[in-house]
């Protein structure tokens, strides 16, 4: 009975031994990472930041620390890491959505609906939304505070798709008025009232537009009730 509980000891511990070897193996080593969610992020940028992950033992993988590599990046959000053994690691990705940017002092900053700085740079950057000028604004480190005018606009700038937002070069206030432009086409949006339902008509007069290949002169959304759409004739 002695005899057969060591032998069984034994088995065990080579069972573990071998089991454990192979945990430790090639077979187990980061061989691919995949990326869901990317939009604006190309997979080469992402997979940079985590490149020195390739060859690791996956058992031993520290998704936290993958997580908080990747949410250094102001783009990015939120991460969720899950491992697929034997080998891959997948990664999926809560970008940021840039709605509008300023220019500071020379130096443009794209900023998400609650002030997050985004990016800096030149006036052409990688994604295309309105600069707002006239608002009035403060910076509190990375973030931008808003004006109860500016707090309107990208309010209003979140209700409309993002190839809406791409079509508006710049949205201009002066006192209580305030005007969009679309290629040097001015948007009469008269004042701040009703803002967002201003918007919602502009993406529907934008989709018309390009569908039909209209060329306009303006557009004025003064009045709700009545949106004029001002052909250009030549």
């Amino acid at each position: 009975m002695g005899q057969d509980r060591f032998l069984i000891f034994i088995i065990t511990g080579i069972s573990l031994i071998a089991l454990f070897s192979f945990s430790m193996s090639p077979f187990f080593q980061v061989n691919s990472i995949e990326f869901d969610g990317l939009e604006i992020l190309s997979k080469n940028e992402v997979n940079s930041l985590v490149d020195n992950y390739y060859g690791e033992n996956i058992w031993l993988l520290n998704k936290v620390s993958i997580r908080k590599i990747l949410e250094q990046t102001p783009m990015i959000k939120h991460v969720q890491v899950e491992k697929v053994f034997p080998d891959n690691i997948h990664i999926i990705v809560e970008e940021r959505v840039p709605l509008a940017k300023i220019n500071n002092n020379g130096k443009y900053l794209l900023f998400s609906s609650s002030g997050y700085i985004i990016e800096e740079g030149t006036i052409n950057m990688r994604v295309k939304v309105p600069e707002v000028i006239g608002a009035g604004y403060s910076l509190d480190q990375n973030n931008i505070s808003f004006t109860p005018k500016l707090e309107n606009i990208v309010q209003a700038l979140a209700q409309v798709d993002k190839e809406t937002r791409g079509l508006i070069n710049k949205i201009v206030c002066q006192d209580k008025e305030i005007t969009a432009y679309h290629n040097n086409i001015p948007v009469y949006l008269n004042d701040y009232q009703e803002l967002n339902k201003k918007f919602r008509i502009l993406e529907s007069i934008f989709d018309k537009i390009l569908q039909e290949d209209i060329v306009v002169d303006y557009i004025d959304l003064s009045l709700l009730e009545k949106p004029v759409i001002k052909l250009n004739n030549q």
